[in-house]
């Protein structure tokens, strides 16, 4: 957790720097220097000397350079097939920046090697062959989309010109999901023991991956296609003048808090489909999957699936909404799946079961 505040209250100080006018930089540049210099502090903040080892294997630093540069290479054919093919923007952020800054991005991985940013069991070459090529492929898909997201979320950020009482909603969901793609984008870029977030496991199965891909570009387009509601209504029009308006309001805000707060929890070992250390704090201590839960009850809350429809509409609604909820809960079983692997999290799965928040409501009730 202290690393995401760290982050965090950089990326704040950061951003409130460079929203200043007076600041002579296009928001283009801006939008990659907040994230860029939020980083580089983190990692001055956190890097121990004792973790620093300087070395001059040149094979080793050759074949670490050449893995990048593959990397490099996939993941911006990847992007631009994404953004020309399949007309996804988002990605047009990723392909633009890392084309441009691929030879700076080169020099400054160099570095890191020759500080002992990377083991030699974490190069291809040299290790795991099949976890290393599993986490490549996680990091080719995410990394890309997740580096879009933050462009986009801060741009809307620096675009905010005065404050309105009444897009109070907007502004905690923006400034919450900048949060964390924020926290993601430094999980997929930086995998290192410098920061104990090594991967130790990939899922492996193809129901785990299927389910997750789901979820992100391009099947993105098709699930929102599918599950999408009948009507645009939401939350503020079925509420609006009406005496429960402010008590849903908080509690649209407090799910929205508790979804990124879990990701902050999970911070430098955030990651779908990879195991990188066991999380057992804050939210994570009385449920296993905080984040999916508290963001399935926002949706709920926020699209108010029966406010404006009747007859087959309302119930087109409700399954749309049931569906996007059971694909969660199946993201959440096929991660359990792959992380009942390992003794902590079978130790940890057991303890949320009985003290676990749905535990102690159980006893509450008497259901045994």
């Amino acid at each position: 957790m202290k690393e995401s505040v760290v982050l965090l209250t950089s990326f704040i100080f950061y951003l409130c720097i460079f929203k200043n006018d007076y600041i002579p930089l296009n928001i283009e540049l801006k939008v990659i220097l907040i994230p860029l210099m939020s980083f580089l502090t983190v990692m001055l903040t956190f890097l121990k000397k004792k973790n620093i080892q300087i070395s001059f294997q040149y094979e080793f630093i050759k074949k670490a350079l050449i893995e990048f540069l593959f990397f490099l290479l996939i993941s911006l054919l990847y992007a631009k097939i994404m953004k020309d093919y399949f007309g996804q923007h988002i990605f047009s952020y990723y392909f633009s920046d890392i084309l441009i800054f691929s030879p700076i991005l080169v020099i400054f991985y160099f570095i890191l090697i020759v500080l002992g940013y990377k083991n030699r069991l974490d190069i291809i070459f040299y290790g795991n062959k099949k976890i290393l090529s599993l986490k490549f492929l996680v990091k080719v898909f995410f990394l890309p989309f997740i580096y879009g997201s933050v462009s986009i979320c801060l741009t809307g950020l620096l675009v905010i010109d005065s404050f309105n009482i009444n897009q109070i909603n907007y502004y905690f969901y923006l400034i919450g999901l900048t949060f964390d793609v924020v926290i993601a984008l430094f999980g997929y870029t930086f995998v290192s023991n410098w920061f104990s977030n090594n991967v130790k496991s990939v899922d492996d199965s193809l129901a785990g991956w299927a389910i997750c891909l789901f979820c992100y570009p391009p099947f993105l387009y098709f699930y929102q296609i599918l599950l999408a509601q009948v009507d645009n209504f939401t939350w503020g029009e079925w509420a609006k003048n009406q005496w429960f308006y402010y008590p849903w309001l908080i509690l649209i805000i407090t799910t929205w808090l508790l979804y990124w707060f879990s990701h902050a929890h999970l911070g430098f070992k955030f990651s779908n489909l990879t195991w990188r250390g066991l999380v057992d704090q804050g939210l994570y201590k009385y449920f296993r999957h905080p984040a999916y839960l508290f963001k399935n009850i926002y949706w709920w809350a926020y699209t108010v699936p029966f406010f404006g429809v009747m007859g087959f509409d309302l119930i087109n609604n409700f399954l749309a909404m049931s569906a996007i909820s059971l694909i969660y809960y199946l993201r959440a079983k096929t991660e359990e799946k792959h992380l009942l692997r390992f003794p902590e999290y079978q130790q940890y799965y057991l303890w949320v079961e009985k003290h676990g928040f749905f535990a102690k409501v159980k006893k509450w009730l008497k259901i045994y």
